[in-house]
């Protein structure tokens, strides 16, 4: 919390030469970016939005089986989540020279209120190498607009957790199965008033 209010905040796009670039020989990160669903750079996303991590890289050599991962931090630095991407028409086949846009997608009411630090890299799976990391490499802010249609509802209080799904739930009522209390049900029962 204290490195995200220092003033020294990651931004919501990180951008770099060839030269300054994270990587190796095999690939270089060029740009990682925080993006709404009509492609507008943001560091603040509606809870109820889904927000996409764009990860623009360079593959310098031929014959590698690359993929681009990132890691999702909350303000305690607890790892949210991993993600990688496991395309099925690139993985486990080598990407040709060239540069590459991939985009992963979170969907929309999945995270907690809060700011999130992004971290990407692109990577090996087989054997396991991280050809260009960059920690921290981008940073947003998501924030519930107490609209009571998020996974919130109508609660106003603090909502615990990492993540913050909005599940669906489903319910069954048979008004044929009233019954009366028992005398052990009523001793036990409380009434909670607002």
């Amino acid at each position: 919390g204290a490195y995200l209010n220092s003033g020294q905040e990651t931004a919501a796009a990180r951008e770099w030469s060839l030269d300054k670039a994270p990587g190796n020989d095999i690939a270089r990160l060029r740009a990682v970016r925080v993006r709404t669903e009509d492609g507008h750079v943001t560091g603040a996303v509606d809870i109820r939005c889904p927000v996409g991590i764009e990860v623009e890289y360079d593959v310098l050599e031929d014959g590698h089986a690359l993929s681009p991962s990132l890691q999702f931090f909350n303000e305690e630095g607890v790892c949210v989540f991993v993600s990688g991407d496991y395309d099925l028409s690139y993985r486990g086949k080598s990407r040709s020279k060239g540069r590459y846009v991939s985009t992963a997608w979170v969907p929309g009411n999945f995270l907690s209120e809060g700011p999130l630090l992004v971290s990407a890299a692109v990577s090996t799976v087989r054997p396991l190498v991280v050809h260009a990391f960059e920690r921290d490499a981008v940073a947003f802010r998501v924030f519930d607009s107490l609209d009571g249609d998020s996974a919130r509802g109508d609660w106003a209080g603090p909502m615990p957790g990492v993540v913050r799904p909005l599940l669906q739930w489903g319910t069954e009522f048979d008004p044929e199965m009233q019954t009366a209390p028992q005398a052990s049900d009523i001793s036990t029962n409380r009434v909670i008033k607002e």
